[in-house]
C-alpha cells in the first residue's frame, strides 16, 4: 500500500467540504460513510464460491466494518455519529461501478460513495482507479490487485493497495532461487490474465539483472504449445519451473507434463506455483473429470496428489501481525483468524463450519481486505473533523 499518511493528505486536499456542489461528496450531511466494495463470488452458490473464490474476503471486510462501527473513537465527532457502510457490487464489479457512478451524477437514487474497496482483479482495478481518481476524486484501496502498473501515481492518483505488488513476489522468487542455488529455470505464463505475463517478464528481467550466471527461459504464451515447451525444457535441461497461471490451468498443465514425460513431475524437477485460495483446487469429482478431455488435465486425483510432491507454493501475506498500542483494531493474527472464522460461519452458514473452512485461510488475503477497510476508514476519521469544523 502507498501508506496511510499520503492517503490522509490527499483525502484532506480533495474537494470534500460542506459547501460543495450537490454532485460532490458531503460527509457532514449524512450519518453514513459509504464504501463501494468489489468482492468476487458474493452472488455465487456456496460450493462454487469455495472452489473459485477467496471466500474470506467479503466476511473480513464486514468484520472490519463491525469493529470500526463499535470503536468509540472511529467516525464519531462533536454532534456527529457516523457509521460505516459497505455496498457490494457483486462479481461483475466493472459493470456495477459504471452504473453506480452514473447514478451519482444523475439523481439521488443511490447513496453517495465516499471510497472504494477492491477489487482483486488488476484489469478491473485499472479501469476503476483511473476513472475514480481522475474524474470523481474518490479514493480506492485494493486488497488483491497486484499488477505493478497500478503503482503509477500519475495515472492512478488516488489508488492504494494493502498488499504488495507483483514485484514484491518476484523479489521473493529471486531470493528463493539464490538461496537454493538453482540456476536452470523456466518461467511459464498464461495469457488468461495480463498480470501473469507481465509478472513473468519482470521476473526474468529481475533474475538476470541480479544473477547473470543463471539460465532463464521465458514462455509467455503457453496456450496450446505445451508439448513444444516441455520438449524444450527437457532439451536444455531446465530443472526449476515457475508457473504463473490460475488453478484451473495448473491442474491441466501438471497433468499434461506428467503424461508427456513423467520426469518433468518427479524429484528431478521443482515446480513453483502461485498461491491458490482453494486448498484442494486439484481435486475433482468423478462427474467433473468425466467432462474433461485428456488434454484438459484428466488425471486422477491421486495422480495429481503425487505430482504435488514436487511443487512449492509462493505467497505474500501479513504473517507477523501483533497487537500494539498503535493498532486501533488491537488484534493479533491469531485473534483475527479466530474472529474471522466465527464471523464467517455466523454470517455465511451455507459455506460450512469452522473446521471445514480453516484450511481455506492458508492462502487467503482476508487480512489485506480487513486492512483496506480500516485504512480508508482511518483516513476519513482523521480528515472529516477538519473538513467540518475548520
Amino acid at each position: 500500500m502507498g501508506g496511510l499518511l499520503p492517503l490522509l493528505g490527499m483525502l484532506a486536499a480533495a474537494v470534500l467540504v460542506c459547501d460543495c456542489s450537490p454532485q460532490q461528496i458531503r460527509p457532514c450531511e449524512s450519518d453514513k460513510i459509504n464504501f463501494l466494495s468489489f468482492f468476487p463470488c458474493t452472488d455465487s452458490e456456496p460450493q462454487r464460491s469455495l472452489q473459485k473464490c477467496d471466500v474470506f474476503l467479503y466476511p473480513a471486510a464486514q468484520l472490519a466494518v463491525k469493529h470500526i462501527n463499535q470503536h468509540p473513537r472511529m467516525l464519531k465527532y462533536q454532534g456527529f455519529n457516523n457509521t460505516l457502510n459497505l455496498i457490494p457490487t457483486g462479481t461483475r464489479g466493472d459493470v456495477h461501478f459504471t452504473t453506480f457512478f452514473h447514478a451519482q451524477h444523475v439523481g439521488p437514487e443511490l447513496p453517495l460513495i465516499h471510497g472504494i474497496i477492491g477489487p482483486d482483479d488488476s484489469v478491473i482495478a485499472e479501469r476503476t482507479a483511473y476513472i475514480s481518481g481522475n474524474y470523481f476524486q474518490t479514493h480506492m484501496i485494493s486488497y488483491g490487485a497486484r499488477d505493478p502498473s497500478l503503482s503509477d501515481s500519475e495515472r492512478y492518483p488516488l489508488f492504494y493497495r494493502s498488499l504488495p505488488s507483483g514485484l514484491f513476489l518476484d523479489a521473493g522468487i529471486v531470493a528463493l532461487l539464490k538461496m537454493f542455488g538453482w540456476k536452470r529455470i523456466a518461467v511459464l505464463a498464461s495469457v488468461e490474465e495480463r498480470f501473469y505475463t507481465k509478472t513473468g517478464e519482470q521476473l526474468v528481467q529481475m533474475t538476470l539483472e541480479q544473477h547473470q550466471d543463471l539460465r532463464v527461459e521465458f514462455y509467455g504464451n503457453i496456450g496450446d504449445n505445451l508439448h513444444f515447451v516441455f520438449k524444450e525444457i527437457l532439451a536444455v535441461d531446465l530443472r526449476i519451473i515457475i508457473g504463473l497461471f490460475s488453478q484451473e490451468v495448473a491442474r491441466r498443465l501438471l497433468c499434461e507434463a506428467n503424461r508427456f514425460n513423467s520426469s518433468l513431475t518427479d524429484s528431478s524437477h521443482v515446480w513453483l506455483l502461485l498461491d491458490y485460495y482453494n486448498p484442494v483446487w486439484w481435486r475433482l469429482s468423478e462427474e467433473e473429470r468425466g467432462r474433461l478431455h485428456l488434454s484438459q488435465g484428466n488425471c486422477t486425483n491421486q495422480e495429481v496428489a503425487d505430482i504435488l510432491e514436487s511443487v512449492l507454493f509462493l505467497d505474500s501475506f501479513n504473517y507477523n501481525i501483533a497487537s500494539n498500542e498503535h493498532d486501533p483494531s488491537n488484534l493479533s493474527l491469531q485473534d483475527f483468524h479466530e474472529q474471522l472464522l466465527n464471523w464467517t460461519v455466523t454470517t455465511h452458514p451455507s459455506l460450512g463450519n469452522s473446521s471445514n473452512l480453516t484450511a481455506y485461510l492458508l492462502h487467503s488475503h482476508a487480512s489485506a481486505a480487513y486492512d483496506a477497510v480500516w485504512a480508508l476508514a482511518l483516513a476519513w476519521n482523521e480528515t472529516t473533523p477538519k473538513l467540518i469544523f475548520e
